[in-house]
């Protein structure tokens, strides 16, 4: 059964927007393409090939950096949901319904970073999840939302203030 649309008059208690690639990872990805494509350059214009390649190879090796830093992880509460989202991943937000929450637990102790198939990486931060939890970390407060048999924990400088307004909107009910 599809949720309702999102209430459009009130304004949400609580919202914010965090990058969710790290300006360091950005800076790597464009610097350590440019001797690649400098080789690509030089190899083209050694064997006689055409500069359309030399084109392809820009495109290709440049063409990530402004999606790089357009992704934003976004999250909004107001009186009947928690939404999130990637933007532009995600093409709507996910959305937790504030009856189907069973718990808000504040956490301080950033989690190590585990190698595994069900992860992506984000410079200092990443997202992974598995069957019964999905993490997305990208500072070092956090807050976890047990739900129905999942949690989610979102980890960004400002989720305390997420897990207070979140308490209060749930206790006001």
């Amino acid at each position: 059964m599809p949720l309702p649309p999102a209430r459009s008059d009130s304004s949400p208690r609580y919202e914010t927007t965090v990058p969710l690639v790290s300006r360091s990872l950005a800076l790597f990805v464009g610097l350590t393409s440019v001797p690649v494509f400098v080789l690509v350059a030089a190899l083209t214009y050694i064997e006689n090939d055409p500069w359309w390649v030399v084109a392809l190879a820009a495109l290709l090796l440049f063409g990530p950096i402004p999606l790089l830093n357009r992704l934003r992880f976004a999250v909004e509460l107001d009186d009947d949901e928690l939404r999130y989202r990637v933007r532009p991943w995600h093409l709507r937000p996910r959305r937790v319904r504030l009856e189907s929450i069973t718990g808000v637990e504040r956490l301080s102790r950033r989690p190590d970073p585990s190698p595994g198939l069900r992860r992506v990486n984000l410079g200092r931060g990443w997202v992974d999840w598995t069957d019964e939890e999905i993490r997305y970390v990208l500072g070092d407060d956090g807050v976890r939302i047990a739900r129905d048999g999942r949690t989610l924990e979102l980890w960004f400088s400002g989720a305390d203030e997420l897990a207070r307004t979140l308490d209060d909107v749930r206790d006001s009910d």
